[in-house]
């Protein structure tokens, strides 16, 4: 399973870069991580469109979720940032307007229930 984060802003190429240097400096997603082309390559080349983070289970999905929130606090422009779980296609995005302003306490409340809505998987219970 995968999370793929695609980032939005002013500057998206160099915000996705500078998000994929955070996780890397971070030390929990080391071989974890790709950049990655979602469109058709052009003549010039791939763009990078995202960011892609091998995960194996919720708490792993946390803690990406939880290292893209610190990142997105120290921004200083608007900055939104999807995340979808490549597994269940379920997809939420984060702006970094929101978190900036919010407190403590509802940020951690935020991220957790984020981490907990990828990490659901829409088919449990069902029996094969």
């Amino acid at each position: 399973m995968a999370i793929v984060l695609i980032v939005e802003g002013q500057s998206t190429t160099r915000d996705l870069r500078s998000l994929f240097s955070f996780l890397e400096a971070h030390g929990q997603f080391d071989g974890l991580l790709e950049l990655r082309s979602l469109g058709p390559d052009d003549h010039l080349g791939a763009l990078t469109d995202a960011i892609v983070v091998a995960v194996g289970s919720g708490g792993a999905i946390s803690m990406v979720v939880a290292v893209v929130g610190s990142w997105l606090q120290r921004r200083t422009s608007t900055i939104k940032v999807s995340f979808t779980n490549d597994q269940t296609g379920q997809s939420l995005e984060l702006s970094g307007t929101r978190i900036r302003e919010a407190s403590t306490e509802d940020l951690q409340a935020i991220l957790r229930d984020l981490g907990e809505l990828l990490a659901v998987d829409h088919d449990e219970g069902h029996s094969d």
